[in-house]
């Protein structure tokens, strides 16, 4: 979810030369700059799973943004499921999904929250919310697809894949996965072979395509030996 964005023991140095300017009323770096600082630091421990350092930093952060940014409570929405406390989880991307900055990250994570709890509808109501937000957010597409997968709801995710399909129609992960629906659970294989074979058009020996085609062919030859 974060990448590692500058070198961790700069980031801290810049922050104890703030922790200093502070003591002495010497305030050198601008407010900006103060939150670059502290949001890199923040998503560098979380990505070096250094929960603890990444949860103080995106604390200070809510201080000094006076609550009305959403990273740093996504951040700790983020610590909140990796360290499985669904109630912080919950509460922080809720707030996050308040702030003026609208950000589809903050409802995926709540959707999340939900799924986790066995709260399919909910969560889906939520990916719903993300939707219209920004149609087409791959990581909106991606989850609302495991839920689905997870839930049962087929016939929701073959809507919403086709939608963002027509959105990105070169995709091949997002039609290979429409691809396996249609052969799988949908059982409607000729669609799933024109899925298999655009794919193939764009990426000539795909595996996971070719597997789907060659399935399909072994059904048929099934069928008619039948």
């Amino acid at each position: 979810m974060f990448g590692k964005t500058g070198d961790l023991s700069v980031l801290g140095q810049k922050l104890d030369e703030y922790h200093q300017g502070i003591a002495e009323n010497i305030i050198v770096l601008s407010k900006d700059k103060i939150l670059n600082d502290l949001r890199q630091c923040a998503d560098t421990y979380l990505d070096d799973g250094r929960l603890s350092l990444a949860r103080q930093s995106y604390l200070q952060a809510l201080k000094l943004t006076e609550n009305n940014q959403s990273w740093p409570y996504i951040g700790l929405g983020v610590i909140g499921l990796e360290l499985n406390d669904l109630d912080e989880a919950e509460m922080a991307f809720i707030a996050a999904s308040q702030c003026e900055d609208i950000c589809t990250q903050a409802y995926c994570g709540l959707a999340r929250v939900y799924q986790l709890r066995g709260l399919f509808e909910d969560a889906e109501a939520v990916y719903d919310t993300a939707l219209k937000i920004e149609p087409g957010n791959l990581v909106t597409i991606t989850g609302l697809f495991r839920l689905c997968r997870q839930s049962g709801k087929f016939e929701a995710i073959v809507d919403c894949l086709g939608r963002y399909l027509k959105r990105h129609p070169d995709d091949i992960q997002m039609m290979l996965c429409l691809a396996s629906l249609y052969y799988g659970k949908a059982d409607k294989p000729n669609l799933a072979v024109v899925l298999a074979e655009r794919v193939l058009e764009l990426d000539p020996g795909n595996r996971d395509a070719t597997l789907i085609l060659d399935c399909i062919d072994k059904d048929n030859e099934y069928v008619q030996v039948a």
